[in-house]
């Protein structure tokens, strides 16, 4: 059974789901109807006494426990955390904790890195592959983080905050990495924004490696795309003299006949 600090954080917890079942202009006559039966729940668990006061608590807490694990379930605009479910499909795409590409494999990475493949002339293409596939995680990684930092709200954070005491999911412990609060702790406020200023710091280094590698490329790709201008207008110049020369056998006049 339940101990009464817990059953408090699932009052709490019944008591935002409520607010959001019942007063959004998305809720359904079943939504509403949950959001009156659990409110029920709460007003009988809090109003008892005695013996019968620890079971209704119970019944409270399981009650409410059993709606938040239907949270993915409910209709649109009544999810608690629909606001990430595009963060979510968004990641089921790409690994950031990997600290290597998704697309360059780590070990031909490693050996690009050796000294006996640096003098090879395919090395400033390669670094711009690398280069690019670093640039993109970078831009990867802000953009989940601005995503996350739109789709946050304080009734949001105030609901994840309950959950995570009260039950565990793949969504809440994905939701608690990308929020990751500082806390009230000075030292680890300090932390967190020292962590902060290197990220972005390194990120901006990685954009600007880039950037100077596409200044070198640009010209290259300019000059092939007049070569293959080049030999496209020769190409076509040479097929159109040969539609103009006259077969062999047809001199004058097809049409006479001897």
């Amino acid at each position: 059974m339940a101990d009464s600090t817990t059953h408090k954080r699932s009052i709490t917890l019944g008591r935002q789901l409520c607010a959001q079942l019942g007063g959004s202009r998305d809720s359904d006559a079943l939504s509403r109807w949950m959001a009156h039966y659990i409110a029920e729940c709460i007003t009988l668990a809090e109003t008892a006494s005695g013996p019968r006061k620890r079971v209704l608590q119970q019944q409270c807490h399981e009650s409410i426990l059993a709606l938040w694990e239907k949270r993915n379930s409910l209709p649109d605009g009544l999810r608690p955390f629909q606001g990430f479910e595009p963060i979510f499909r968004s990641l089921a795409a790409i690994d950031l904790d990997n600290p290597h590409s998704n697309y360059i494999p780590s070990l031909c990475r490693e050996k690009w890195r050796s000294p006996a493949h640096r003098k090879k002339k395919a090395d400033k293409f390669v670094e711009f592959v690398i280069a690019v596939d670093s640039a993109a995680r970078s831009v990867i990684e802000y953009s989940v983080e601005s995503a996350v930092e739109a789709a946050s709200t304080p009734a949001l954070l105030a609901l994840l905050s309950e959950a995570r005491a009260l039950a565990s999911g793949a969504d809440i412990d994905l939701l608690i990495r990308l929020v990751q609060p500082a806390g009230d702790d000075p030292n680890e406020i300090e932390s967190h924004l020292n962590a902060e200023v290197r990220r972005n710091e390194r990120r901006l280094a990685t954009l600007d490696h880039f950037q100077n590698l596409l200044e070198q490329v640009r010209p290259l790709l300019e000059a092939r795309l007049e070569k293959a201008r080049r030999v496209h207008h020769k190409a076509a110049r040479k097929a159109s003299r040969l539609k103009r020369k006259p077969r062999k056998g047809k001199i004058g006049n097809p049409s006479q006949t001897p």
